[in-house]
Protein backbone atom coordinates (compact mmCIF):
# COMPACT_ATOMS: atom_id res chain seq x y z
CA UNK A 1 0.00 0.00 0.00
CA UNK A 2 2.66 2.54 0.97
CA UNK A 3 4.08 1.92 -2.44
CA UNK A 4 0.83 2.60 -4.16
CA UNK A 5 0.31 6.10 -1.74
CA UNK A 6 4.72 6.72 -3.36
CA UNK A 7 3.63 6.23 -6.62
CA UNK A 8 0.28 8.86 -5.82
CA UNK A 9 2.72 11.40 -4.55
CA UNK A 10 5.39 10.85 -7.30
CA UNK A 11 2.49 11.81 -10.01
CA UNK A 12 1.39 15.02 -7.69
CA UNK A 13 5.12 16.29 -8.18
CA UNK A 14 5.54 15.95 -11.56
CA UNK A 15 2.29 17.58 -12.77
CA UNK A 16 2.67 20.93 -11.29
CA UNK A 17 6.29 21.13 -13.24
CA UNK A 18 4.93 19.90 -16.24
CA UNK A 19 2.13 22.80 -15.99
CA UNK A 20 4.63 25.75 -15.89
CA UNK A 21 6.78 23.87 -18.54
CA UNK A 22 3.79 23.69 -20.59
CA UNK A 23 2.34 27.55 -20.21
CA UNK A 24 5.90 28.21 -21.12
CA UNK A 25 6.91 25.75 -24.34
CA UNK A 26 3.59 24.53 -24.97
CA UNK A 27 3.39 26.21 -28.52
CA UNK A 28 6.27 23.70 -29.67
CA UNK A 29 5.02 20.40 -31.14
CA UNK A 30 8.10 18.42 -29.68
CA UNK A 31 6.75 19.70 -26.20
CA UNK A 32 3.81 18.63 -26.37
CA UNK A 33 4.14 15.08 -27.83
CA UNK A 34 6.29 14.60 -24.45
CA UNK A 35 3.49 15.79 -22.73
CA UNK A 36 0.83 14.34 -24.27
CA UNK A 37 2.94 10.57 -23.36
CA UNK A 38 3.04 11.80 -19.48
CA UNK A 39 -0.93 12.12 -19.56
CA UNK A 40 -1.32 8.69 -20.92
CA UNK A 41 0.73 7.32 -18.23
CA UNK A 42 -0.98 9.24 -15.90
CA UNK A 43 -3.87 8.52 -17.10
CA UNK A 44 -3.41 4.70 -17.20
CA UNK A 45 -1.93 4.47 -14.07
CA UNK A 46 -4.91 5.82 -12.78
CA UNK A 47 -7.09 3.00 -14.54
CA UNK A 48 -5.27 0.56 -13.66
CA UNK A 49 -5.31 1.66 -9.70
CA UNK A 50 -9.40 2.37 -9.92
CA UNK A 51 -9.44 -1.09 -11.46
CA UNK A 52 -7.46 -2.73 -8.76
CA UNK A 53 -9.98 -1.15 -6.05
CA UNK A 54 -13.09 -1.32 -7.73
CA UNK A 55 -13.15 -4.75 -7.06
CA UNK A 56 -15.22 -6.47 -3.85
CA UNK A 57 -13.17 -7.07 -1.48
CA UNK A 58 -9.93 -5.91 -2.26
CA UNK A 59 -8.20 -5.36 1.09
CA UNK A 60 -8.56 -9.03 1.55
CA UNK A 61 -6.82 -9.60 -1.60
CA UNK A 62 -4.79 -7.12 -1.98
CA UNK A 63 -1.71 -8.38 -0.41
CA UNK A 64 -2.26 -11.61 -2.87
CA UNK A 65 -2.92 -9.52 -5.74
CA UNK A 66 -0.50 -6.47 -5.22
CA UNK A 67 2.45 -8.85 -6.38
CA UNK A 68 0.83 -9.31 -9.72
CA UNK A 69 -0.23 -5.62 -10.35
CA UNK A 70 2.84 -4.25 -8.79
CA UNK A 71 4.99 -5.21 -11.57
CA UNK A 72 2.43 -3.30 -14.16
CA UNK A 73 2.31 -0.26 -11.75
CA UNK A 74 6.52 -0.35 -11.37
CA UNK A 75 6.83 -0.12 -15.60
CA UNK A 76 4.12 2.70 -15.84
CA UNK A 77 5.84 4.71 -13.62
CA UNK A 78 9.14 3.49 -15.32
CA UNK A 79 7.51 4.86 -18.20
CA UNK A 80 5.96 8.26 -16.66
CA UNK A 81 9.50 8.84 -14.99
CA UNK A 82 11.63 8.56 -18.61
CA UNK A 83 8.45 10.96 -20.25
CA UNK A 84 9.27 13.22 -17.39
CA UNK A 85 13.02 12.56 -18.30
CA UNK A 86 12.05 13.50 -22.15
CA UNK A 87 9.49 16.25 -21.19
CA UNK A 88 12.81 18.15 -19.27
CA UNK A 89 15.18 17.24 -21.89
CA UNK A 90 12.61 18.96 -24.72
CA UNK A 91 12.41 22.10 -22.58
CA UNK A 92 16.00 21.97 -22.47
CA UNK A 93 16.56 22.16 -25.72
CA UNK A 94 13.89 24.48 -27.17
CA UNK A 95 14.92 26.88 -24.51
CA UNK A 96 18.33 27.11 -25.63
CA UNK A 97 16.70 26.88 -28.78
CA UNK A 98 15.03 30.48 -28.27
CA UNK A 99 18.09 31.73 -26.72
CA UNK A 100 20.11 31.49 -29.74
CA UNK A 101 17.67 32.71 -31.77
CA UNK A 102 17.93 36.05 -29.43
CA UNK A 103 21.22 35.75 -29.20
CA UNK A 104 21.34 35.61 -33.11
CA UNK A 105 19.38 38.72 -33.51
CA UNK A 106 20.58 40.43 -31.36
CA UNK A 107 24.11 40.20 -32.87
CA UNK A 108 22.26 41.14 -36.25
CA UNK A 109 20.81 43.96 -34.17
CA UNK A 110 24.49 45.14 -33.37
CA UNK A 111 25.76 44.61 -36.08
CA UNK A 112 23.93 47.00 -37.68
CA UNK A 113 24.13 49.39 -35.33
CA UNK A 114 28.34 49.13 -35.64
CA UNK A 115 27.58 49.77 -39.36
CA UNK A 116 25.34 52.55 -38.96
CA UNK A 117 28.10 54.40 -36.48
CA UNK A 118 30.82 53.53 -39.22
CA UNK A 119 29.20 55.16 -41.31
CA UNK A 120 27.78 58.22 -39.71
CA UNK A 121 31.73 58.73 -38.80
CA UNK A 122 32.85 58.35 -42.58
CA UNK A 123 30.53 60.81 -43.10
CA UNK A 124 31.26 63.92 -40.11
CA UNK A 125 35.02 62.93 -41.39
CA UNK A 126 33.86 63.39 -45.00
CA UNK A 127 32.21 66.43 -44.45
CA UNK A 128 34.75 67.71 -41.86
CA UNK A 129 37.24 67.55 -45.00
CA UNK A 130 35.63 69.19 -47.45
CA UNK A 131 34.62 71.95 -44.99
CA UNK A 132 38.09 72.54 -44.20
CA UNK A 133 38.87 72.61 -48.17
CA UNK A 134 36.44 74.84 -48.36
CA UNK A 135 38.15 77.37 -45.76
CA UNK A 136 41.77 76.37 -47.07
CA UNK A 137 40.23 77.83 -50.50
CA UNK A 138 39.03 81.00 -49.23
CA UNK A 139 41.82 82.41 -47.98
CA UNK A 140 43.79 81.76 -51.45
CA UNK A 141 41.44 83.40 -53.66
CA UNK A 142 41.21 86.40 -51.44
CA UNK A 143 45.48 86.44 -51.63
CA UNK A 144 45.09 86.01 -55.47
CA UNK A 145 42.94 88.84 -55.99
CA UNK A 146 45.10 91.17 -53.84
CA UNK A 147 47.70 90.16 -55.67
CA UNK A 148 49.77 90.35 -59.36
CA UNK A 149 52.90 89.77 -60.96
CA UNK A 150 54.63 92.21 -62.37
CA UNK A 151 56.75 91.42 -66.25
CA UNK A 152 59.76 90.50 -64.22
CA UNK A 153 57.67 88.05 -62.21
CA UNK A 154 57.46 89.64 -58.71
CA UNK A 155 54.57 89.18 -56.83
CA UNK A 156 53.22 92.70 -55.78
CA UNK A 157 50.02 93.77 -53.79
CA UNK A 158 47.22 95.55 -54.98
Amino acid sequence: MENLLQAFRDIATVLPRMEKLKATFGEHESFTEAVALIYSDVLEFFQRAYKFFRCKGWHFWFTFNWGLFESRFKAILRRLSSHCDLMDKEATTIHFMEMKHFRDMHQRQEEKLEQDRQTQRAESVFQWLSAAENEQVCPKVSISDRTYLDASGLLHLK
